[in-house]
């Protein structure tokens, strides 16, 4: 496997096989379809009592995502990544909310408006299937209409909800004082953070850092988002930057994961535990095509070091005897952690 094919995330979930060299920065497939760019921006609705519910939609990762977010009332909120994903040649919506709901689907985008069609499950496996329709009425103002769909996926009737949100004025990040961080509530739980409990898989939070066989680094860190309902996981080493986001699905029983990169590459799979070791079996698609399938096993040698070994699968989905590579990454200081973070942070464009 030649050295340019390598590119890792690490622990926790994204290893990304490319058969082809990086894309050059040509226009994207989600700039293709033209009316995601209008949805770009922050924006606003206030409720007749005075409550607000902020939205926000940002590309990232030479425009190959979109990461949605929305808060409402500083009680509710929501994360999504919005990619192409190239095995089903469709734009795919995953997000997930602070209460452990789960929306899935894709988007169809047209001239004039841009429609998430998706499956929503409850933290408690109730499910409601619904479309949201995105219009710009004009360059400040973005029309959300809610509706049913019938059973064969179309939007049924009339909208059950309308909703005008109002674009928000441009405010310097260091002064924005409307979005206020949110302490991490260690004593949180959830059902993701039920099974790292248990299984005593907490080693994994955090920031890391390895070098390759080349002497290149790439770091790694692995955080909990939406009141512990999701781990958000961002990489970057060399090239290569990746967006991941780990999650428990009610219907499934199961956590899953989603990933993209800089390159347009998708990542999808499965996380279970093997004794004290944690295994991702993840599929990998590149923009071109190419598909691989690896197993990615996790072990905790201490406080500071993880090991991370990469095993081929097969097509009944056994794990080679051997693993490919198997790299030892070390836990950033927390100055040093710090001083990264920006440079982490996924490029919005």
């Amino acid at each position: 496997m030649k050295k340019t094919q390598i590119g890792i995330t690490a622990a926790m979930v994204l290893a990304v096989i490319s058969a082809s060299a990086a894309n050059s920065r040509g226009q994207t497939k989600l700039e293709d379809k033209g009316g995601l760019g209008r949805l770009i921006g922050n924006w606003i609705y206030t409720t007749d009592d005075g409550g607000t519910f902020d939205l926000s939609f940002k590309w990232g990762l030479n425009k190959h995502v979109v990461i949605s977010r929305f808060e409402m009332a500083g009680r509710y909120s929501g994360f999504g990544l919005v990619y192409y994903d190239p095995a089903k040649g469709k734009i795919v919506h995953a997000g997930i909310d602070s209460v452990g709901g789960l929306g899935r689907g894709f988007w169809q985008v047209g001239d004039d408006k841009a429609v998430w069609k998706m499956n929503y499950v409850g933290p408690n496996s109730e499910q409601r299937k619904m479309g949201i329709v995105y219009t710009r009425s004009s360059a400040k103002t973005l029309k959300m209409e809610y509706f049913g769909l019938d059973d064969n996926g179309e939007l049924a009737g009339e909208p059950q909800r309308t909703t005008e949100f109002q674009r928000k004025a441009k405010v310097p990040a260091k002064k924005d004082k409307t979005r206020k961080k949110q302490p991490a509530d260690s004593s949180a739980y959830t059902a993701l953070s039920g099974l790292v409990d248990t299984g005593g898989f907490d080693w994994i939070i955090g920031n890391w850092v390895t070098a390759t066989y080349e002497g290149q680094s790439f770091d790694v860190a692995y955080k909990w988002g939406m009141g512990k309902n999701l781990i958000n996981m961002t990489s970057k080493g060399g090239e290569h930057e990746g967006l991941g986001m780990i999650f428990y699905a009610p219907e499934e029983g199961r956590v899953m994961h989603f990933g993209v990169d800089n390159q347009g590459g998708v990542t999808k799979g499965i996380w279970d535990a093997d004794g004290d070791k944690l295994v991702a079996t993840l599929d990998f698609a590149t923009l071109g095509g190419n598909s691989n399938k690896i197993a990615i096993v996790h072990t905790n040698i201490d406080a500071e070091t993880i090991n991370v070994a990469f095993y081929g699968v097969d097509e009944s989905g056994g794990r080679s005897a051997e693993p490919w590579a198997s790299l030892e990454y070390k836990r950033r200081a927390r100055k040093t952690a710090a001083k990264l973070k920006s440079d982490n942070k996924p490029k919005t464009e």
